[in-house]
C-alpha cells in the first residue's frame, strides 16, 4: 500500500494531500469497516448553504430523450489566488456528486484550504455507465462539463486530474484510456473490468 500511495503522490504532485487523505480513509488502516464509515458511509447528509458550492445541470440525450445531467462544483470559500486547479470526483454506485461530497468533510476542507476545485458529476439514475449498460454517454457527459469549466472564473486552462470511487474508478480508468480529459487519476476501492483492460490507452496517464 505504500508503493501505491506513493506513486499516486508522486502522479498528482501538485496536490499530495488530497490522495493521502482519500487513500487513508479507503484503507482504513486496514480495516473493512472502516472503508464503509468513512467513503460509503449510508447516513443521510445534512443540507448545507454554501455560497461558494452551487450545482449545474447540462442537457443531454439519453434513450432518445433529453435529460437534464447535474453536477456539483466546490470553490475555495476564501481566495487568495487568480486560479487553481481542478480535481473531478466520480461517485460510487447508487449515489451522487453532493450526497457523496457532504458525507466526506475532508474533501471540503482541502478545497477550503484552497488546495483546489471540485467538481462532482451525477450519475444517470446513481450509476456509471463504463461498459455500455446503460443509453447514458458518460464520455460525452465528462466532455460537456469540461467545456463548461469556462464560466469558472478562478479556473485558467490547464491539466485536469480525476479520482474514482468503486464504480467512478471503473469510470476513470476508462475515460483515461479512450480520451485525454485527464493528465492523472486515482482510482479507489475497484479494479478495471475485463473489458476496460482490453482497451489500449491513447497515452500514459
Amino acid at each position: 500500500m505504500a508503493s501505491l500511495i506513493k506513486s499516486i503522490i508522486n502522479r498528482l504532485g501538485f496536490s499530495i494531500s488530497i490522495i493521502f487523505t482519500l487513500l487513508l480513509s479507503a484503507c482504513g488502516g486496514g480495516s473493512p469497516t472502516s472503508i464503509n464509515s468513512l467513503i460509503v458511509e449510508e447516513e443521510s447528509p445534512q443540507e448545507v448553504s454554501n455560497p461558494s458550492q452551487s450545482q449545474k445541470t447540462i442537457s443531454q440525450v439519453v434513450d432518445g430523450q433529453v435529460v437534464n445531467r447535474s453536477y456539483t462544483i466546490r470553490e475555495p470559500q476564501n481566495t487568495s489566488k487568480e486560479s487553481y486547479p481542478v480535481v473531478f470526483f466520480f461517485h460510487g454506485a447508487d449515489d451522487n456528486g453532493q450526497d457523496w461530497l457532504q458525507r466526506n468533510p475532508q474533501v471540503s476542507a482541502l478545497i477550503d484550504n484552497e488546495a483546489f476545485i471540485g467538481i462532482f458529476p451525477d450519475a444517470h439514475q446513481g450509476n456509471w455507465n463504463y461498459d455500455d449498460a446503460t443509453g447514458a454517454d458518460d464520455t460525452e457527459f465528462v466532455s460537456l462539463i469540461i467545456n463548461d469549466l469556462d464560466t469558472l472564473t478562478l479556473y485558467s486552462e490547464g491539466p485536469l486530474h480525476a479520482v474514482g470511487i468503486q464504480q467512478g474508478a471503473n469510470l476513470i480508468n476508462q475515460l483515461a484510456k479512450k480520451t485525454e480529459f485527464f493528465s492523472a487519476i486515482a482510482p479507489i476501492m475497484s479494479q478495471q473490468t475485463v473489458s476496460i483492460s482490453e482497451i489500449v490507452p491513447t497515452r500514459p496517464v
